[in-house]
C-alpha cells in the first residue's frame, strides 16, 4: 500500500512539473509571439514610410522629366521661328537637354529602388549599310557616373561587338535587361552559346544589373517613311545600370523595363525633332 502511495505521489509530482514547464513554455511562446508581431508592425510602418518617401521622390522626378522635355521642345520651336537657331546652338541644346534627362532618370530609378543607378544615352553616330558595322557613341552620362568609366571607354561602340546593341538593333529586341549580367555571361559560357560581348573596358567593375531599351519608332509612323515600311527607325539607346544585383527584384524587372521604355519614347520625340531641325539648317546652309 505504501508503495502505491509513493508511486502515485511520484506520478503527480512529474505531471505537475510538466504542467509547470508547459505553462512556462506557453507563456514564453505568447510573449515571443506578441513581441514578433510588434516588431513586424514597426518594420511594416517603417517600410511604408520609406516606400511612401520613395514613391513621392520618384513621382516628382518623373513629373520633372515630362515637364522639362515639353518645355525644351517649345524652346526649340521659338528659336526656330525667330531664325535664331544655329547648328552649334542646336548641338549644345541636345547635349544639355540629354544631360538633364539622364540625371532625372537616374534620380527616379535610384529613388524607387533604393540603390544607386547610372543612366546614359547612346546615339547612332556612324550608320552603315551593314548594321553590324554601325557605331554608337555616348551622348551623355548621368552626373554620378564614376569618373574612371568616363575616360577609359572607347569613343564608339560597334554594334556587332556588343551583345546589347546586337540584340536591340539587329535582332529587333524590345529590350536587353539582366538583373545579374555577370551570371548571364557565365551561363552562356557554361552552355557553350554565343559569348557575351562588351567593348566597355572592365564593365564588370562598373555594373552588374543593366537595362537597355532602344530609342525608336516604327518606320511606318515616321514622317519620312512609307506607310507600309516595316521595321524601326532607331536613333539611340537608353541605358540604366547598377552595381547591385538586388537593385531590381525578379518580379519587378518587367515593370522597370516598361518604365524605361516610356522614358525612351519621350526621348525619341525630342531627339527626332532635333534631327529634323538639323536637316533644315543643313538645307538652309550653315549659319
Amino acid at each position: 500500500m505504501a508503495i502505491l502511495v509513493t508511486l502515485a505521489t511520484g506520478i503527480i509530482t512529474i505531471v505537475s512539473w510538466f504542467r509547470g514547464v508547459a505553462a512556462t513554455f506557453t507563456f514564453v511562446y505568447y510573449v515571443s509571439l506578441v513581441a514578433f508581431v510588434a516588431v513586424a508592425i514597426i518594420v511594416m510602418l517603417k517600410l511604408q514610410k520609406v516606400s511612401g518617401a520613395r514613391l513621392t521622390k520618384f513621382s516628382e522626378d518623373f513629373h520633372r522629366f515630362t515637364h522639362f522635355l515639353r518645355d525644351e521642345q517649345h524652346v526649340l520651336e521659338k528659336l526656330c521661328e525667330r531664325n535664331e537657331l544655329t547648328r552649334d546652338l542646336l548641338l549644345e541644346h541636345m547635349k544639355s537637354t540629354g544631360q538633364r534627362i539622364v540625371n532625372l532618370i537616374e534620380n527616379s530609378l535610384t529613388a524607387s529602388t533604393g540603390k544607386d543607378f547610372f543612366v546614359s544615352i547612346q546615339y547612332l553616330s556612324r550608320p552603315a549599310s551593314n548594321m553590324k558595322e554601325a557605331q554608337f557613341a555616348t551622348l551623355c552620362r548621368s552626373t554620378n557616373t564614376v569618373q574612371a568609366r568616363l575616360t577609359s571607354n572607347p569613343r564608339h561602340l560597334i554594334v556587332g561587338k556588343n551583345t546589347h546593341l546586337t540584340k536591340l538593333i539587329i535582332d529587333g529586341y524590345d529590350d536587353f535587361a539582366k538583373r545579374n549580367l555577370l551570371k548571364y555571361k557565365q551561363t552562356l559560357e557554361r552552355d557553350k552559346e554565343s559569348p557575351y560581348l562588351n567593348e566597355e573596358n572592365n564593365w564588370q567593375d562598373h555594373y552588374r544589373c543593366c537595362l537597355f531599351v532602344p530609342i525608336r519608332l516604327e518606320k511606318r509612323l515616321n514622317r519620312k517613311a512609307f506607310d507600309d515600311e516595316e521595321g524601326y527607325h532607331v536613333i539611340g539607346v537608353l541605358a540604366a545600370d547598377s552595381m547591385s544585383v538586388s537593385a531590381i527584384q525578379k518580379r519587378e524587372l518587367a515593370s522597370y523595363v516598361q518604365l524605361l521604355k516610356a522614358y525612351a519614347d519621350a526621348c525619341y520625340n525630342f531627339f527626332e525633332e532635333c534631327l529634323q531641325y538639323q536637316e533644315k539648317l543643313k538645307y538652309q546652309g550653315d549659319r
